[in-house]
């Protein structure tokens, strides 16, 4: 990579040593608990609609760790240190940066995707095993009217005995 082999080494991990700060300050800011409760009741929502089992994990991504505004950090970086990288084409720079958050996001959706593709297959598997086979179907139909003529039986013998006993008495 250019900008490797033109930034000296110590200022790479110089670099790397604020990333990583920031990486880790960012990670210890906490959890916005109000967006995580409105982020669940959504989830739930979409959850029932779907008519999902309540095991069904819940597929959000919660982290976005690995997009990095290159650009922006880079200029925090030179007003922090003091230190100026002029010498290098700052455009070369941001389209870098650029390059790799783009790069990161593709990935971060591609991983998202297969996440809810893999509970879209779990949540039709879980459905297609609840769904009674047919010949369970059929058994059960079969039980029904096997049930119904029964009571149609009853019902006759009843009226039948009923009718005998009015004419007896007639």
């Amino acid at each position: 990579m250019v900008l490797h082999e033109v930034v000296d080494p110590i200022l790479r991990r110089r670099w790397r040593q604020m990333v990583e700060e920031q990486t880790k300050r960012a990670e210890n800011a906490g959890v916005d608990h109000e967006l995580e409760a409105t982020e669940a009741e959504l989830y739930q929502y979409v959850r029932a609609q779907h008519r999902w089992p309540r095991d069904v994990a819940d597929p959000r991504v919660r982290e976005c760790k690995g997009v990095h505004f290159a650009a922006q950090e880079l200029a925090e970086w030179e007003e922090a240190t003091g230190l100026s990288l002029s010498d290098l084409n700052s455009a070369h720079i941001r389209a870098l940066g650029e390059e790799q958050q783009l790069h990161n996001l593709e990935r971060e959706l591609h991983q998202y995707g297969e996440a809810v593709a893999q509970e879209e297959e779990r949540s039709r598997a879980l459905a297609a095993a609840a769904e009674p086979s047919p010949e369970e179907k059929l058994a059960e139909l079969e039980a029904l009217e096997a049930e119904i003529r029964a009571d149609l039986e009853a019902l006759r013998k009843r009226q039948g005995a009923a009718a005998s006993a009015a004419d007896s008495e007639g």
